[in-house]
């Protein structure tokens, strides 16, 4: 076996190996395709799966929204995944460019795997940045209305005293 397949085939079984271990803590919502917007509540669950470490030893979790490899885009607050099943936020409306490339990463801040932080992450789901809002657009209007008029008044406002 080549060298490259054979480091290809250990990358597999080992990412498959660290999925078992992060699955005691489930998520499951966001689903996998699902939408969170901008500025509008999201809501996230979880389920125990019954595998080691159970949630009651997971504990307390800093929360986070990340996109691509673990590029953090937003903290959340912590969160007791042994007392409660969900919590609900807001996604920061400038967190990013619309994309189906985000997701949440909960560490424990009690629960150990191999000496290391335990880690849980969400599937995959879509981040949308809310669209410019038709207030703000009718406001930025009335503003250069507001200053047009204004201009137009201290011409003519200048012309009239010039002549005089």
């Amino acid at each position: 076996m080549s060298s490259k397949l054979f480091s290809l085939v250990t990358y597999l079984i080992g990412f498959c190996l660290l999925t078992v271990v992060d699955a005691a803590l489930y998520v499951v919502t966001p689903l996998s395709g699902s939408t969170c917007r901008g500025g509008q509540p999201c809501t996230v669950t979880w389920l125990d799966n019954g595998e080691s470490p159970l949630l009651g030893a997971i504990g307390v979790t800093h929360v986070a929204l990340y996109t691509g490899t673990l590029k953090l885009v937003q903290t959340l607050p912590p969160v007791d995944v042994s007392s409660t099943l969900s919590f609900t936020f807001t996604p920061d409306p400038a967190a990013g460019p619309n994309s189906d490339a985000y997701y949440l990463a909960f560490t424990s801040t009690e629960a150990k795997v191999n000496g290391s932080d335990y880690r849980a992450y969400s599937p995959w789901f879509r981040f949308l940045r809310p669209p410019p809002s038709f207030r703000n657009e009718n406001n930025s209007g009335a503003k250069l209305a507001h200053n047009q008029s204004f201009l137009n008044r201290s011409i003519h406002d200048h012309r009239r005293n010039s002549v005089n």
